[in-house]
């Protein structure tokens, strides 16, 4: 049966190193871990690994989406062809009957089956084959007067078969794609649920250490991974107070950069968590360089004051 939808809270790939780095901690305090719970053991740690690199190891259901997408406009165009050749029957079969009888025959060999084709798949098995059935049944008729050539069968049943052929290959790849969506659902499920008793046991272990106690937060690795969360906000003021506004505040590295704003606030956000040097600039007032560490999941503060140029040189 596929598991209820859950949400990792993180990139597939994000995850995986989350889950790595999870039981690399679960390894260096295991003996901490062990004495709170036996099942915590070398074992564990080494089949939850297993388990995290099978789980990554399993078939994304996004790789196949080019083929697939093919194969539904294949069959989208085979399936049009069918509903076009059955309109050559349907001319035949109103040259080989009068008026009067015409729409039962037309009914007989799948008019009904025609309109629903337009979007409907299987409305076009089924035109095919009470087609096929019609003209077998009707043939001597709708050949009667040079009207239905000899060849137009035979044409009609290749044209289902390319059909048949594409659409049940369309079919096969979405019933792949759901097999690879629950089975890759359900081991990251498996695993996700681990992780996260091993993260919660962990931050009760060190409940009173706020630093050991962090690392075994989720959110906090995936701060580290990914550094969304980290962020760095301040104002840039002069020596009386006054808010400076346009002055530049950007990394040393290049990568972060901002503006004041009218009251001389700014802000960087999703930066990696790191140890920069950030220069402060603004004309006519001398520049600042302001060493600064961003730890993950915290928003950091910093208020600097600008000197004029010329006092600063003095």
């Amino acid at each position: 049966m596929p598991s209820q939808k859950f949400s990792l809270a993180a990139k597939q790939e994000v995850f995986y190193s989350i889950c790595l780095a999870f039981i690399l901690l679960l390894r260096t305090y295991l003996p901490k871990f062990t004495s709170y719970k036996a099942s915590y053991t070398s074992g564990f740690a080494d089949d939850l690994e297993t388990e995290v690199k099978a789980a990554k190891d399993l078939p994304n259901p996004k790789t196949a989406t080019a083929r697939r997408k093919q194969l539904r406009i294949d069959a989208a165009k085979a399936a049009k062809a069918v509903r076009y050749g059955w309109l050559g029957l349907k001319g035949h079969i109103k040259k080989a009957y009068p008026k009067a009888s015409q729409a039962a025959q037309l009914q007989q060999a799948g008019w009904e089956y025609f309109k629903k084709g337009a979007s409907d798949w299987s409305a076009i098995k089924s035109l095919i084959g009470m087609a096929n059935d019609y003209m077998a049944d009707n043939a001597v008729k709708l050949k009667e007067n040079d009207n239905m050539p000899d060849g137009f069968p035979a044409q009609f049943i290749d044209l289902g078969k390319e059909f048949n052929t594409v659409s049940q290959a369309f079919e096969a790849a979405e019933q792949n794609k759901s097999n690879a969506v629950v089975a890759k659902n359900n081991a990251n499920k498996a695993v996700y649920e681990k992780i996260i008793t091993v993260a919660t046991d962990g931050q009760y272990l060190f409940k009173n250490d706020s630093v050991k106690r962090r690392w075994f937060s989720y959110a906090y690795q995936r701060a580290i991974l990914t550094g969304g969360a980290c962020s760095l906000r301040g104002t840039v003021l002069d020596q009386n107070g006054n808010p400076i506004p346009g002055a530049t505040i950007t990394s040393t590295d290049g990568k972060y950069t901002a503006t004041t704003n009218a009251k001389g606030y700014f802000r960087i956000t999703k930066m990696l968590a790191s140890s920069y040097i950030f220069n402060i600039s603004k004309s006519p007032y001398a520049s600042l360089e302001q060493p600064v560490t961003l730890q993950p999941g915290i928003a950091h503060t910093i208020h600097v004051k600008l000197s004029p140029a010329l006092e600063a040189v003095a």
